[in-house]
């Protein structure tokens, strides 16, 4: 009986690593694919149901009623403190988003699994909201401590504003100072406003963006409240039954030609959101060898968002050329660093994902009794190659030959240069050739494979190739991209890319 590592003679029996490979694949996809299926909606929805932060509710009705009017669907809107609503989210297991106005609470929602995708709204500050004038001469953080300065802000324990400030001037050493002058605490930021708008407090902290819609009224601002900016997000909430629909609306809310508006009108510091298209349609071109680890992925992706992608595999010499000839994709995996490096004019900075090592594939049992790329040289072989012009395998191939100064030779008898690794497997797989270098996945991507291939360790210096991604500069979808990205780099994914040879690299 041959043993399943044959060491000696260079090569291990991918039937070795069926059993584990296939278990964890089957796994990943079950995992996949029963995600697929909690987050289709089944139809769109005709009601969704909004947990929204009291201060953003200006902008949020007006959003509100713009997609009522546009798409027909019904949204209602429960406005309270951040933190209040986060407890009411907790107790009742049922709704579709929440909107925070710190986006603190929204990472405590994904601690405590209630939140799925997180999508940035806008930014405010903490200030000390008082009537026009400032009758009183509020000036600084001591003035709010004077006997004759009546002084209100919202409970920490249900607003966000509230919280933020108490965390800051707990900091500073200065939080039991304030909480013994307070005259009142209130359950919203807008409950403070209107106590200062009626002259019934002289000073109260609130967000700066809320005093917007309270004329009459100005801001101080103290340094002692934490100067730094809170960001404004909406959260899917995992209670959702209509995901689809839901992510459809929070789209439109953070759209930068839509929702962002109504926000940027009101005095929040709004994102560079994305374009508003009911169904998105992006261009996305991968490098082959990458289709293992996410062609499920991305049928689940567009299912989910409502979105459709149009994704171009092949090897990265050709993308490359493409992309040279003016033809830029909203998002580009490529098969190596040194693909990326050639285009990266079009791209934000790009990030690692996975390394993937180049093996010689060779028929079951190794009959040939190849040990490594020295013995590629022999004439009788029929050896096969990757197309240095068309993909990163046969440019990484070539420059892996050159280094261990073999290129003459084993380019003198070649038998076949193939654009991908996949077709050397398949010419493999038909016996047409005896030896080929591909990459682990490609010989790993399809169970069959495993029993009629082995491979041979290739232990040279630039033998692994390293996988990253990046965002198009120019596309009007920054942000749906910033949520597919982190499809790929989520647990489920790796898994499926970790099974075919891929070694994860990313964060």
């Amino acid at each position: 009986m041959r043993s399943p590592l044959r060491r000696s003679r260079g090569a291990i029996s991918l039937a070795a690593l069926a059993v584990v490979s296939i278990a964890i694949l089957v796994l990943c996809v079950v995992l996949l694919r029963l995600n697929t299926a909690r987050e289709m909606d089944g139809g769109d929805a005709d009601v969704l149901t909004v947990y929204c932060a009291a201060g953003l509710r200006p902008a949020m009705e007006a959003v509100r009623e713009s997609y009522e009017a546009e798409y027909g669907v019904r949204i209602d809107v429960n406005f309270g403190g951040s933190g209040s609503l986060l407890g009411t989210i907790r107790g009742a297991a049922a709704g579709d988003l929440y909107v925070a106005a710190d986006i603190a609470y929204m990472d405590r929602a994904r601690e405590l699994g209630l939140c799925a995708e997180v999508l940035p709204l806008a930014w405010q500050k903490p200030v000390v909201a008082v009537a026009e004038g400032n009758p009183k001469g509020i000036r600084e953080f001591k003035d709010l401590l004077r006997d004759d300065v009546q002084v209100g802000m919202a409970n920490p324990e249900a607003a966000a504003v509230g919280k933020c400030v108490r965390t800051e001037l707990r900091k500073a050493g200065l939080w039991s100072q304030l909480k013994a002058r307070l005259a009142v605490m209130k359950m919203t930021v807008n409950e403070v406003a209107n106590d200062v708008k009626m002259g019934a407090i002289d000073a109260g902290i609130t967000w700066d963006a809320t005093l917007t819609s309270y004329p009459g009224m100005e801001a101080v601002g103290m340094p002692e409240l934490g100067g730094g900016e809170r960001q404004i997000a909406c959260g899917l909430l995992t209670s959702s039954e209509v995901p689809t629909s839901a992510l459809r609306f929070a789209r439109y809310l953070t759209a930068r030609d839509r929702g962002l508006l109504e926000f940027g009108k009101r005095g929040f510091r709004v994102i560079d959101g994305d374009k508003w298209v009911e169904i998105p349609r992006l261009i996305v071109m991968s490098g082959a060898m990458l289709r293992p680890g996410i062609e499920d992925m991305i049928v689940a992706f567009q299912r989910r968002e409502g979105c459709e992608l149009e994704v171009t595999f092949n090897g990265c010499g050709v993308l490359v050329s493409q992309m040279k000839a003016g033809s830029w994709p909203d998002a580009y995996l490529s098969c190596d660093r040194s693909f990326m490096e050639q285009v990266q004019e079009g791209f934000e900075g790009p990030r690692d994902l996975t390394e993937n090592d180049m093996v010689i594939i060779v028929p079951e049992g190794n009959p040939e009794g190849i040990r490594g790329l020295i013995d590629l040289r022999e004439e009788r072989l029929r050896v096969g190659l990757a197309d240095p012009t068309k993909s990163a395998l046969g440019a990484l191939t070539q420059r892996m030959l050159k280094r261990a100064g073999l290129a003459t030779a084993v380019n003198a008898g070649i038998e076949l240069r193939s654009p991908t690794g996949d077709m050397l497997v398949n010419q493999m797989l038909i016996g047409a050739l005896d030896a080929a270098v591909v990459y682990r996945s490609n010989a790993l991507a399809h169970g069959e494979n495993r029993d009629r291939l082995d491979l041979v360790e290739v232990k040279v210096e630039g033998a692994t190739a390293y996988q990253n991604y990046a965002v198009g500069r120019e596309t009007d979808h920054p942000w749906l991209l910033d949520r597919f990205f982190a499809r790929v780099r989520a647990r489920a994914t790796r898994g499926v890319f970790e099974s075919v040879g891929f070694r994860w690299i990313g964060r």
